[in-house]
Order: structure tokens, then sequence, then C-alpha cells
């Protein structure tokens, strides 16, 4: 009779925890396809934003436009070295 009830007791639990787990993967593969859905788009629009920035060389982490970088990065470090960084990354925010 001990062993009845033991077994009766225990299931519940592992079917719980067979729904917990399955519910968690749910919620992880959810989770992940919202991540990558909202980060794909298209490139070339994303390109022409002029809201891309990247670190500027030479400078203490300072972020500078990536597309004014691109464009004549030779300018950039002329004025770097003639003005100094701060100088470069004012002319190229």
């Amino acid at each position: 009779m001990v062993r009845n009830q033991k077994e009766k007791s225990e299931e519940p639990w592992v079917g719980r925890r067979i729904l917990g787990v399955a519910f968690a993967g749910v919620v992880a593969v959810a989770a992940g396809a919202f991540v990558m859905l909202s980060r794909n788009g298209d490139g070339a629009e994303q390109e022409q934003t002029a809201g891309r920035t990247m670190k500027g060389p030479d400078t203490s982490g300072e972020r500078i436009s990536r597309n004014k970088f691109e464009e004549d990065p030779k300018r950039y470090f002329k004025t770097c070295r003639q003005k100094g960084p701060k100088a470069a990354v004012d002319d190229f925010k």
C-alpha cells in the first residue's frame, strides 16, 4: 500500500517537469525567432542611414560617423595628425 502512494505522488511532479521544460523550450525558440526577425532587414537601407557609428582610430573610444569616415579616411588621419584626435572626432561626428 505504501508503494502505491509513492508512485501516485511522483507522477504529477514528473508531468509538471516535462511541461516546464517544454514551456521553457517554446519560450526560448520564440525569443530567438523574435531577435532574428527584428535584426533582419534590408542591408542597403541600413547603410544609407546616418546613424552608423564606429570608434574613431587613435581616439580613446570616441564615436564617429562610419559613413563620413569611409568616404574619406585620408582626411580623418590628416586632421588627426595636424589638429589632434579631438578635432578629427568633432569633424567626423
